[in-house]
């Protein structure tokens, strides 16, 4: 007997009815399943109703402010009573802020939009109780977007699928007081044309998934610490003087795309243990992959990257390195594994390896580099002042034993990504544009395949090779007219 099986289709959303939900709507009637009583005509008045009814309790069910398309003030907008009389959400029983829709809020979306109407003093959210999550708005003319309070529990909140852009010279996304944020999730946000993009300082997050462009005083990622920073993309960020990535202390930094900016992907090793960083797209940064070292001991390690086309924009004018370390006292960065291609024959300065000291507690080896010779300083290396103008000349030194050095032959016009801003029409999620992005520009059989390194605060251990480098096609997309692929 064939079994019958039925689908039914909803016209528009479905909500469960539940005495823990708080609609706003522009005139405040109710809809949907919306309760009269429980309908507000801003996100503030539903908050002080919230407030009302919950008090200083622990939720005991999930607590939802559900807002529909239209225009909205900032004020209130992530909950707090008075400076000291905090709401106190749970794991279990949240308090959700979100659009009607639920959707990734974007450009010329129908998203509520909160508007602050202030980019100096005024701030769209405010976070002093946990388990907070903000999804699906898009947020304008504010000073920031979201930032930590000084006081109340504030940590495992999710700020999810907004469109966050217009602000001011402030980090749109940013704790500001110690202890702040712990277990914080921030991901599928468009950020753009704000001061910097998201900033943990005090606090482990998990940053995923964002993508942020056109900042104007900062970075558009940075990290104390303790950060998992993965599947970003990021590009056009504070030419001045800004890191599409600053990573921190046992960072694991993977998986980003970092384009046009002043510092591609930024790692400061600082105290044990130091930062991870493999898998990442860095591509006409005017330093690529840069590993800072601090005064303590540490390891930090740099593998399975794709550093390419350092170019010579921002102040100062004269650098371009695919990768850089800056020494420090006892710290050590090893980079196994990644492919360099400085790409910039007119530079002053365009090295595929520059270190400010000695490679003494470093290493550099099993990477494919790829330069033609020297044109002013571009060259293999540069090493406590000393030029290598080829491969053979540093391997002479005792590093890079095991490196190779050819051309990786991307046909077509492989600045596309670096020139080009990321509009995929056929993509509407950012997981879509990544994938279409790594297809074309990450090197399967090495940066995702090749073997790499471990390491601790004692020791590290590798075992790379380039065994299994062979034919693989390197398509640019999105360029009319040009087809070919490329063979390492």
């Amino acid at each position: 007997m064939r079994r019958l099986l039925l689908f039914v289709a909803f016209a528009g959303p479905v909500f469960g009815a539940g005495t823990g939900l708080y609609c706003v709507t522009p005139t405040g009637a109710a809809v949907d399943d919306c309760v009269a009583g429980k309908t507000f005509p801003q996100i503030s008045t539903a908050l002080a109703a919230l407030v009302a009814d919950q008090g200083t309790a622990t939720f005991g069910a999930t607590q939802t402010i559900r807002v529909y398309p239209g225009s909205y003030t900032s004020a209130g907008l992530v909950g707090y009573i008075t400076s000291s009389r905090f709401l106190a959400p749970t794991a279990t029983y949240p308090l959700i802020i979100r659009s009607a829709s639920g959707a990734q809020a974007a450009p010329g979306g129908t998203q509520p939009i909160i508007n602050c109407g202030d980019t100096t003093s005024t701030d769209a959210g405010w976070f002093y109780s946990p388990y907070v999550t903000v999804q699906g708005f898009e947020i304008t003319n504010c000073k920031a977007a979201f930032v930590w309070g000084s006081a109340g529990p504030r940590d495992h909140e999710t700020i999810a699928y907004n469109y966050i852009h217009g602000t001011g010279t402030a980090t749109a996304i940013a704790d500001n007081a110690a202890g702040t944020g712990t277990g914080t999730w921030i991901h599928h946000n468009i950020i753009t044309n704000v001061g910097s993009g998201i900033a943990s300082t005090y606090a482990a997050w998990i940053i995923e998934f964002n993508e942020i462009s056109n900042t104007t005083a900062g970075g558009g990622i940075g990290s104390a610490g303790s950060c998992t920073i993965r599947n970003n993309i990021i590009y056009n960020v504070y030419i001045t003087n800004g890191s599409g990535v600053q990573g921190g202390n046992d960072d694991v930094i993977t998986g980003n795309v970092s384009y046009d900016n002043r510092y591609g992907i930024q790692s400061q090793i600082k105290t044990a243990p130091g930062p991870t960083f493999q898998q990442n797209i860095v591509v006409g940064n005017m330093w690529t992959c840069h590993y800072e070292g601090g005064t303590s001991p540490v390891f930090g390690l740099m593998q399975h990257n794709f550093c390419y086309r350092s170019t010579n924009v921002g102040v100062p004018a004269d650098y371009g390195q695919a990768q850089r370390i800056t020494g420090g006292t006892g710290s050590a960065a090893f980079e196994i594994n990644n492919i360099a291609w400085p790409n910039k024959t007119a530079a002053a300065t365009d090295r595929a390896l520059d270190t400010s000291s000695g490679l003494t507690a470093s290493m550099s080896d099993y990477n494919v580099w790829w330069v033609t010779g020297t044109v002013g300083h571009e060259g293999m290396a540069m090493v406590n002042v000393t030029d290598y103008a080829t491969l053979a000349a540093f391997q002479v030194t005792g590093w890079d034993t095991h490196s190779i050095n050819v051309n990786p032959q991307l046909l077509g016009n492989p600045d596309l990504l670096a020139v080009t801003t990321q509009v995929f029409p056929e993509c509407p999620t950012i997981e879509c544009r990544l994938a279409k992005i790594r297809r074309n520009y990450m090197p399967t059989n090495l940066a995702l395949k090749g073997k790499g390194c471990t390491w601790s605060a004692s020791a590290m251990t590798c075992t790379p090779d380039h065994s299994d480098i062979g034919p693989v096609p390197i398509t640019v997309y999105n360029a009319p007219g040009i087809t070919g692929g490329g063979v390492y």
